[in-house]
């Protein structure tokens, strides 16, 4: 189900995942109303907001843990991915610097990029990393290991080149770690128990009118459910209507 809202463009998504909860919220509402009459229902209006006040913190918590811990990996893969962008930017201008193993150096970086466009973006979503990407590294690593400087002005771009290769090493393993999150089943578990004590709390509830009570309980939700939207979209910073895509990357082939 996450996967399958994740998929949808966000035109769909919002309006699809808000419907689902405020139907529920609805169903639920007039099955209480047909089973219970009002006079029973309000019954615990007089205690209900004193005794389970903490429910409301507790549904607070949950779905500010998904968000804080989606939002916070979706801007640390785009901040990874600039990172490792710009160095490999920045090497391609210092091999000009080293014309003896430009050529060399140039073929391995295309064939490390190839790799990340073509099957790392796609690994990501599992949450690993590309056997191609890294195989491709550790060639692009030995050739750059291999040059060999002839002057002062080729010693110090070597040294550069090699210090900007340890900046594209570690932003690819930040952008994979990031690119999924290890407490990704507690998350969803979360979010599942959040939405569910949202929407059955109020069919305890009640009031003379029944719209009223429909009004508030589908506001309730909805606001509920946009958050919870908003947290599966950032969850996962690949596979999402909002998603990064590496599109810069192939930027750099050209």
């Amino acid at each position: 189900m996450i996967h399958f809202i994740q998929s949808l463009p966000v035109s769909q998504g919002v309006p699809l995942v808000i419907a689902a909860g405020v139907l529920l919220s609805m169903l639920g509402t007039f099955v209480a109303a047909a089973l219970f009459t009002p006079e029973e229902l309000i019954a615990n209006n007089a205690v209900g907001g004193f005794k389970f006040a903490f429910l409301a913190q507790i549904v607070a918590a949950l779905l500010a843990f998904a968000l804080v811990d989606s939002a916070t990996r979706f801007v640390s893969f785009q901040f990874r991915c600039d990172r490792e962008l710009a160095a490999i930017s920045l090497m391609q201008r210092l091999e000009a610097f080293l014309p003896a193993d430009a050529a060399r150096l140039h073929e391995a970086q295309t064939a490390y990029i190839k790799n990340v466009v073509d099957d790392e973006w796609l690994a990501m979503q599992q949450g690993r990393g590309s056997e191609g990407a890294t195989k491709a590294l550790e060639d692009w690593y030995s050739k750059a290991m291999a040059a060999l400087p002839r002057t002062d002005q080729e010693r110090l771009a070597q040294s550069q080149y090699m210090r900007l290769f340890s900046e594209v090493v570690n932003n690819r393993t930040g952008r994979i770690s990031d690119s999924t999150s290890p407490f990704e089943n507690l998350i969803w578990l979360s979010m599942s128990i959040a939405v569910m004590i949202t929407i059955t709390f109020n069919w305890f509830f009640g009031s003379y009118s029944l719209a009223t009570q429909l009004l508030m309980g589908a506001l309730l939700t909805a606001g509920v459910m946009m958050l919870v939207y908003l947290a599966v979209v950032l969850a996962s910073p690949i596979h999402s209507p909002i998603g990064i895509l590496p599109t810069d990357y192939a930027a750099l082939l050209h």
